[in-house]
């Protein structure tokens, strides 16, 4: 819900909360959860930085590829309006 210039929301004990407060209710659900649900969101947030690593090792070694490859051999991208526009301006100011 919105009033003004903040933004509340409702939490689940139904009670507003603005902005950074929300942040400490879900600490404080976590610290005080059963040890089952812990162990859970845990293992997930686990998971979840493995994935992570995984995917910047994953760009790290396209990078790796694609800057070995000779300039001629990457594909290129038409250039865009602004980009015609300056060169056409460059190539103008020389002649």
């Amino acid at each position: 819900m919105i009033q003004g210039q903040e933004i509340w929301s409702w939490s689940a004990s139904h009670q507003p909360t603005i902005g950074g407060q929300i942040m400490k209710i879900l600490t404080n659900a976590q610290l005080f959860a059963p040890p089952k649900k812990a162990r859970k969101t845990k293992a997930r947030l686990d998971r979840a930085k493995l994935v992570i690593v995984k995917a910047r090792e994953r760009a790290a070694v396209t990078a790796q590829r694609y800057a070995a490859q000779p300039s001629t051999m990457r594909p290129m991208r038409p250039p865009t309006v602004l980009q015609r526009q300056r060169l056409a301006e460059r190539l103008n100011a020389k002649s």
